[in-house]
C-alpha cells in the first residue's frame, strides 16, 4: 500500500536526505542503550555519538541498497512510499545496529575481509524480501 513518508516512535523521516533513521527509541527496545553506555564514561556530547551511530548505520543500509541498481531514486521513492518497503527497512537497520554494536563499523577497518563483511548478514537476507506491491525486493537488480 502506498503511503507518505513519516515519523513515529521507531523512525525518523528526513526530507533533505529522502532517508529514514531508526530513533533512539528502537536502539534501546532491542537492548542498545548507547546514552547509559556513554553516560557511564562521562561523555559530554552524547547527542552526537548517538545521532552519528544511527547515521552510519542508516548510511550502511541505504548504501548497500544503491550498490545493486543504477536506478537509486526509485529504490528511495519505493522505501519512502510502500508501507511494506517501510518495514523491511527498519528490520534491515535494527539487525544492522546491533551488527555494528557488536563489531563496529567494519568499512573502516584496514583488513580488506573484514570490510567485505560490513553488512549484516541478517539485514541481507531482509533486504531481501519480496515487496508484493512491486513483485521485487529492495536489493533487485533489474533484467
Amino acid at each position: 500500500m502506498k503511503i507518505q513518508p513519516f515519523t513515529d516512535e521507531r523512525l525518523t523521516w528526513d526530507d533533505f536526505e529522502n532517508r529514514y533513521y531508526l530513533t533512539e527509541k528502537s536502539l534501546q527496545k532491542i537492548g542498545i542503550n548507547l546514552r547509559g553506555r556513554l553516560a557511564y564514561n562521562k561523555v559530554s556530547t552524547p547527542d552526537e555519538i548517538i545521532f552519528g551511530f544511527i547515521d552510519d548505520v542508516t548510511d550502511l543500509i541505504y548504501n548497500y541498497i544503491h550498490k545493486h541498481s543504477v536506478n537509486n531514486k526509485l529504490q528511495d521513492d519505493v522505501i519512502a512510499h510502500f508501507e511494506e518497503a517501510r518495514k523491511i527497512i527498519f528490520r534491515a537497520l535494527v539487525a544492522q545496529a546491533k551488527y555494528v554494536y557488536m563489531n563496529g563499523n567494519l568499512t573502516l577497518s584496514i583488513r580488506e575481509e573484514e570490510r567485505k563483511n560490513a553488512i549484516s548478514p541478517e539485514a541481507t537476507e531482509i533486504l531481501n524480501t519480496i515487496i508484493p506491491d512491486i513483485g521485487c525486493s529492495l536489493l533487485f537488480t533489474g533484467v
